[in-house]
């Protein structure tokens, strides 16, 4: 800068020595400045301008000789606009003024980084504020906030590498200085209420104390509880002993009782009082109802009995008839009994309507009404003498559906549900063991009868009985007594001849289970001939257990009930299959889970003749065609 100055005052004095700037010596090296026309002019060492143009920036020159009638001022540097530069720019004696923004005696151009806070400049003390005070571009370790919880080490964060550990932090309970106050896990920070939601009744707030800096416990707190009748307000309500309540007693009832103050008052239930004829309330709960009182006043009843009066006469009417009422009286007894009305005649043995006539109706009569008047059901006859009625005689009930065209069981249909099979193999499996004897009269009788349903018909009979030998050994299981082997189906005629024959002589072991699975097996294995024709009827009457000489169980029958292969059974049929034997012994002939119309047990209620036939019949009857 001083160089361009110098070429400008050089241009300049050298333009004014040409403007009439002639002498006629040479004042070389004589201080000189150039003023505002470009003139040089002259100064004395000793005069007092001398001085101020030698101020900052600011200096006078040397006169300079150029020729002998031209001169120039040499190194004359004048005043300029003040700069942010170090230097005084302007000669007022003042270096840089209105640079240094915030009176610190520093500026930008001087290294101020911050000209607007007096507290920050190249020689200002690094103070804890966040800030860079010396310039030096560095930030202090201690003045940056590593963990951003909002303190520095400087401002007193005793670890900057944990947000939860600072001077504002609260202390917890975990074995660390969490507040930087040199201490650690101190009681009086943390003793903080804790404990239940109020402090009403019995309930009180706790104290959080440290444990080995791991865990904080409540100490000292109690919490609400079930309300007991105690007086005390045990679930801390703000309610002492309420909604309290637990049974009472009197030999009247149960009721309640409520709790009050730690007591048990007001019991609901009813207090006993003198019995008085109330008409129904035992008053004093001894069971009885107005024991000692034949009516209540005023009670009004019916009455047929001698003597009877006329309420208009007073009277007794003789004979008395139709029916009469009293009346309680103060007493609590009824009055005489006057006559109020005739009655329809009933079977009572007194004359009702007043006819002179005491019962001798007759009436319809039935124990079974769903089927009187049904079909060929019909009602009896019963008739009332003394008061009683005779036994209800000429009933018709339900009997099995015949093909007869009539409706024989009462159900409103003909000939109906008549068994579907038009020709059956029925095979008869008899157990004759010694305890068969006191049976096998009546059963004889019973199937001789049964099958007599059967004449002039194209179904056939077989016999087997069982066991076969007094000695248990497979093959002797049983006996084909009727026909021959491959052969054993007959007529009726033959049948008969054949059972009433039979008795019970075998003895041992009644191998039941093996017999009813050999004659199901889809090869014949028992060689009774099954027609081809006809559907296979397998009927074991026995009145023992079921029994096997081969392990055999009753799902091995089972298995071959449910596939009959024979005959004319087609595929997934089963084998007519029936069990008559004793109630008790029904679990062991039916499986479990077995759900069949052809598998049936048939439990007697006895031994005798109608039994069995009974329960014949409902196995098989002839089909209506």
């Amino acid at each position: 800068m001083k160089k361009i100055l110098l070429l400008a005052m050089l241009f300049s004095t050298m333009f004014a020595c040409q403007d009439d700037t002639s002498l006629s010596y040479c004042p070389a090296l004589q201080p000189c400045i150039v003023n505002e026309d470009n003139k040089v002019i002259l100064l004395n060492e000793s005069s007092p301008d001398y001085e101020n143009y030698n101020v900052g920036e600011c200096s006078v020159g040397l006169v300079e000789c150029v020729a002998d009638d031209f001169i120039i001022c040499v190194d004359y540097y004048f005043a300029s606009d003040e700069i942010c530069d170090g230097l005084d720019n302007n000669c007022d004696g003042t270096i840089d003024e209105g640079y240094d923004k915030d009176g610190d005696s520093y500026t930008t151009c001087n290294g101020d980084c911050n000209d607007y806070d007096n507290l920050i400049h190249p020689n200002a003390p690094e103070i804890c504020d966040g800030l860079d005070n010396d310039c030096d571009g560095v930030l202090p370790n201690n003045e940056i906030d590593n963990d951003l919880d909002t303190y520095t080490e400087c401002e007193g964060d005793c670890d900057d590498t944990k947000p939860e550990i600072n001077p504002g932090a609260l202390e917890i309970c975990d074995g660390l200085d969490n507040d930087c106050d040199g201490l650690i896990d101190e009681e009086e920070e943390l003793a903080e209420i804790c404990g239940p939601d109020t402090a009403l009744g019995v309930c009180e707030y706790g104290t959080e104390v440290c444990l080995d800096g791991e865990e904080s416990v409540c100490v000292g707190a109690i919490y609400p509880q079930n309300e007991i009748c105690d007086g005390f307000d045990n679930d801390c309500n703000g309610d002492k002993d309420d909604g309290l309540f637990r049974p009472c007693a009197t030999i009247c009832g149960g009721g309640l009782e409520t709790c009050y103050d730690g007591g048990w008052y007001d019991c609901t239930a009813p207090i006993p009082s003198e019995e008085i004829c109330d008409g129904g309330l035992d008053n004093d709960c001894d069971g009885l109802i107005d024991e000692g009182c034949l009516c209540n006043e005023g009670d009004i009843t019916g009455c047929a009995e001698s003597p009877m009066y006329d309420p208009q006469t007073n009277e007794i009417i003789d004979p008395p008839c139709g029916m009469g009422i009293k009346i309680c009286d103060i007493t609590g007894t009824y009055g005489p009994c006057y006559f109020f009305n005739t009655m329809p005649e009933e079977c009572n043995n007194w004359d009702d309507n007043c006819d002179g006539v005491i019962d001798g109706m007759t009436d319809y009569c039935t124990s079974d009404p769903d089927h009187a008047g049904v079909g060929e059901c019909v009602s009896g006859l019963k008739e009332c003498t003394a008061g009683q009625w005779s036994e209800c005689e000429g009933q018709i009930f339900p009997e099995d559906e015949i093909c007869d065209g009539l409706d024989n069981d009462c159900d409103g249909d003909i000939d109906e549900d008549l068994e579907p099979h038009e020709k059956v193999d029925l095979l008869f499996v008899i157990d004759i063991s010694g305890s068969m004897q006191s049976y096998i009269n009546a059963l004889a009788a019973a199937l001789s009868a049964y099958v007599s349903d059967f004449e002039q018909t194209e179904h056939k009979f077989g016999l087997v009985v069982f066991p076969n030998s007094f000695f248990q050994h497979v093959g002797a299981e049983f006996d084909v007594r009727s026909g021959t082997l491959g052969n054993a189906l007959i007529n009726v005629n033959a049948f008969q001849n054949l059972i009433n024959s039979l008795y019970a002589n075998a003895g041992g072991l009644e191998p039941s289970y093996d017999v009813a699975k050999i004659l199901m097996t889809s090869n014949d294995a028992g060689n009774i001939g099954w027609r081809d024709d006809a559907y296979p009827y397998v009927i074991i009457i026995t009145d023992e257990h079921p029994q096997s000489w081969s392990n055999y169980d009753v799902y091995d029958v089972a298995q071959n009930s449910l596939n009959c292969h024979i005959s004319s059974c087609e595929s997934g049929d089963a084998y007519e299959f029936y069990i008559i034997s004793k109630a008790m012994y029904e679990p062991m002939w039916t499986p479990a889970l077995l759900s069949s119309d052809n598998y049936k047990y048939l439990p007697y209620s006895n031994s005798g003749f109608a039994s069995y036939i009974e329960i014949l019949r409902d196995i098989f009857k002839n089909a209506c065609l």
